[in-house]
C-alpha cells in the first residue's frame, strides 16, 4: 500500500461514512486503472451526499470505462439535473442574501464566487467589483477582480487590481503565488507555504499554541532542511477556502534517511500524531525513505 491510500485508508477507518474521504480514495483508484474498487468508494460517498452532481458524474465515467454505457447514460442525466438543481438553489440562495442586506460586501462577493465556479466570468466580475465597492479594504476582493480580469485576457486591469491588493495587505502577493501554485497542482514547499504567512493555526492548528505558532513551525522545517540527512521537504494542502486569510495543512512530508524516533525529536513539544514510513525511493541513494507527518485535528 502505498504513502497516499495509506494515509486515507487510516482517515476512513475514523470516519468511515465521510464522502470527501471515500472520494478521495476513489479518485485514487480511478487514477490506477482499478475502477471496480473506484466505483465502490464513489458510490458510498454519493450514497452520503446524494446532491453531489460531481460524484454522480464520475460514477458515471466510471461505467463508461467498465462498458456499461446504459448505467453510464443514467447517471450522466442524474448529473446534469442535480448540477442544474445546485445552480438554481444557489442562485437563488445568494440573491436573496443581496436582498435582505443590500450593502453587505459579502453577499456580492458570495454572487461573484458563484459565477466564477460555474465558468461565467464576466457575471462573476460584476458582482466582485460591486463588493469591493462596499468594502474597498479587502484584499481578498481585489485578488479576485484580478484574477477575472486575467482570465479574461486584460492583464493590465489584472496587474492593476494586483498591485492594489498588495498595497492593502503586503503578503499578498505571497498568498496568491500559493493559490496559484495549488491551483497547478505543483508540490508546495517550506517557503511557499509559510513565506508571509502569519496566520495562526494555518499549520496544525490542533499543535498550535500562544507561544508556538506557525512563526515556529516555519523555524523548526528550515532547521530540517538544512539537515545532511534530509533530501527534500514540502508541504501537503488540506484545505484551501479562498474566504479564510490562508490556505491550511496538517501534513508534511520529509524524504531522509532519519528513523521515526530521531524525525519526531526535531519538533519538541509539537511532535507529529503520527509518523509513518511509506516509501522507498529507489532512484534516491543511500536508503532515503519518504515519511509522511500527520498532525491529528482532534
Amino acid at each position: 500500500m502505498d504513502s497516499e491510500l495509506d494515509k486515507y485508508k487510516k482517515m476512513i477507518a475514523k470516519n468511515p461514512k465521510d464522502p470527501k474521504i471515500n472520494s478521495w480514495i476513489g479518485n485514487y483508484y480511478k487514477k490506477n486503472n482499478d475502477f471496480i474498487k473506484a466505483l465502490k468508494y464513489y458510490k458510498k460517498a454519493f450514497e452520503v451526499d446524494s446532491y453531489n452532481h460531481y460524484y454522480c458524474k464520475i460514477i458515471g465515467d466510471i461505467y463508461e470505462k467498465l462498458g456499461d454505457l446504459n448505467k453510464a447514460q443514467n447517471y450522466y442525466k442524474k448529473a446534469v439535473n442535480l448540477e442544474n438543481f445546485e445552480m438554481d438553489q444557489g442562485l437563488t440562495k445568494y440573491l436573496d442574501a443581496i436582498k435582505d442586506k443590500p450593502n453587505d460586501a459579502k453577499g456580492y462577493f458570495l454572487l461573484g464566487s458563484y459565477y466564477e465556479r460555474y465558468k461565467r466570468y464576466e457575471k462573476s466580475l460584476k458582482y466582485y467589483i460591486k463588493a469591493f465597492e462596499f468594502n474597498n479594504k479587502s484584499e481578498l476582493y481585489c485578488n479576485k477582480i484580478g484574477k477575472i480580469y486575467e482570465k479574461l485576457g486584460q492583464e493590465d486591469k489584472a496587474n492593476n487590481y494586483y498591485d492594489t491588493a498588495i498595497k492593502l495587505n503586503p503578503s499578498s502577493k505571497e498568498k496568491r503565488a500559493l493559490l496559484n501554485k495549488i491551483e497547478n497542482n505543483e508540490r508546495i514547499s517550506v517557503n511557499d507555504f509559510f513565506e508571509g504567512n502569519y496566520v495562526k493555526g494555518s499549520f496544525a492548528s490542533n499543535a498550535c499554541t500562544d507561544e508556538f505558532d506557525v512563526k515556529e513551525f516555519y523555524a523548526i522545517f528550515k532547521e530540517i532542511e538544512k539537515k545532511e540527512n534530509v533530501k527534500e521537504v514540502y508541504i501537503e494542502i488540506s484545505d484551501v477556502d479562498v474566504e479564510e486569510e490562508w490556505p491550511y495543512s496538517d501534513t508534511a512530508f520529509v524524504v531522509t534517511t532519519a528513523n521515526e524516533e530521531e524525525i519526531e525529536s526535531w519538533f519538541k513539544e509539537a511532535s507529529p500524531s503520527e509518523i509513518d514510513e511509506h516509501i522507498s525511493i529507489e532512484k534516491l541513494k543511500d536508503s532515503y525513505k519518504l515519511y509522511c507527518l500527520w498532525w491529528n485535528e482532534t
